[in-house]
């Protein structure tokens, strides 16, 4: 562990107070959402293939995230599941488990998280995946996940999920995802992110 033993126990039960190191809040976030395959040949693999070209740290978290962005699709039938029927997740770590993801190419946001924060991790860049709230004018509009990456002693927001395109049609005649990379959601101020992302689920 990254953390002494002591910080974890705290943490897990949020009476941590003070800042944690970027290292320690990656792993405490690890830990806590069961995201163990950072280290699996899957990912490591992947994630140095995708990162090779890289000089810099920022150029690894871009260059992942374009991959991820290009490369997952987004699960409109779970997530028409989850929302139309009100059905939960039986398994949640095995559908949204990031070697699973790289398995099927499809996802709903913890997935394209989950994966995106190993993908980090596993070319040495502190990461977390946050799970929130989607927020329109203010209003919640159901659950979403997104990530911090640690990079140029600063914490940046990165949204593979939203970034990856959008979806059309509706719950009646079906829902389709429409792939459209972008980086609108790529290291955009706190001040904008916001706007439209409140966290329930962080560690500080």
């Amino acid at each position: 562990l990254l953390c002494g033993g002591d910080i974890v126990k705290k943490a897990q039960k949020g009476e941590s107070k003070h800042k944690l190191t970027p290292e320690c809040r990656s792993e405490l976030n690890r830990i806590i959402t069961k995201d163990m395959q950072s280290n699996v040949p899957e990912i490591s693999d992947l994630a140095i293939k995708i990162t090779k070209r890289s000089k810099t740290n920022m150029d690894k978290v871009q260059a992942i995230h374009k991959w991820v962005t290009h490369n997952i699709q987004y699960d409109v039938e779970t997530y028409t599941d989850l929302v139309k029927n009100k059905k939960i997740f039986e398994n949640p770590l095995q559908l949204i488990s990031p070697v699973v993801t790289l398995e099927t190419k499809t996802a709903v946001a913890e997935g394209y998280s989950l994966l995106t924060a190993a993908l980090l991790r596993a070319v040495n860049i502190p990461a977390v995946t946050i799970i929130g709230i989607a927020l329109r004018d203010g209003q919640p509009q159901g659950p979403h996940a997104w990530n911090e990456a640690y990079v140029e002693n600063r914490w940046i927001n990165v949204d593979t999920t939203w970034d990856s395109g959008g979806t059309t049609g509706n719950f009646e005649q079906g829902l389709v995802f429409v792939s459209r990379p972008t980086k609108k959601h790529f290291d955009m101020p706190d001040s904008v992110f916001k706007k439209s992302h409140r966290a329930v689920l962080d560690i500080k």
